[in-house]
C-alpha cells in the first residue's frame, strides 16, 4: 500500500488525490528558475498561495513544491554555488512553507552551497522575527542585493 500525506493526499508515487480525482502534477510549474551567472540560481515562485503544493505532514520532501525545487535547482547545486529564493510573490506564509525552506536550507548546507532569501513582505519579516529565522537564513530586501551577497565564484571574477 502506498503511503501518502494525511492532509493533501500526495502519495509516494507523486499523484495527488483530491475529491476523488487522480492527477499527475509533475508538469506543473510552481517556480521559475533563472541562472544569471554560473553557479547562481534564482528561484521565483509563480503563485501567491503555495498551500496546494505543500503537505502538512512533517516530511515536506514529498510535497510537489519541494520535489520541483529538488529537480530544478537542488540536484544540480554544487559546492560554493548560491541559491536565491525570491519570496516577493508569496502572500501566504504557512508552517509547511517554512518547513520547506528549512529542508531546502538543509540540502544547500549539505552541498556546501549558499542560500539567500529576498523580498520578504512586512508580514513575513515579522514572522521571521518571532521565530528567530533570521538566525538561520541570510535575508536581503531585493533580488539585486541577494545577487550581490552571493559569494564570488572563480567563473564570475578572480579572487583578489
Amino acid at each position: 500500500m502506498t503511503q501518502s500525506c494525511r492532509s493533501c493526499g500526495v502519495p509516494a508515487n507523486g499523484r495527488r488525490t483530491r475529491k476523488g480525482a487522480n492527477m499527475n502534477n509533475s508538469g506543473n510549474r510552481h517556480v521559475i528558475v533563472d541562472t544569471p551567472a554560473p553557479g547562481v540560481y534564482v528561484v521565483r515562485f509563480t503563485r501567491p498561495d503555495l498551500r496546494e503544493q505543500l503537505c502538512d505532514d512533517a516530511d515536506i520532501a514529498g510535497s510537489d513544491l519541494f520535489r520541483q525545487l529538488e529537480r530544478q535547482v537542488l540536484t544540480p547545486l554544487a559546492a560554493n554555488d548560491t541559491l536565491v529564493l525570491n519570496l516577493g510573490l508569496v502572500e501566504v506564509f504557512t508552517t509547511p512553507l517554512y518547513r520547506c525552506l528549512l529542508k531546502v536550507r538543509e540540502v544547500v548546507n549539505r552541498r556546501g552551497a549558499y542560500l539567500v532569501l529576498c523580498r520578504l513582505s512586512a508580514q513575513q519579516r515579522e514572522i521571521f522575527e518571532l521565530i528567530k529565522a533570521f538566525r538561520l537564513f541570510q535575508v536581503t530586501s531585493t533580488e539585486a542585493q541577494a545577487l550581490r551577497a552571493a559569494p564570488r565564484h572563480s567563473t564570475l571574477s578572480p579572487s583578489v
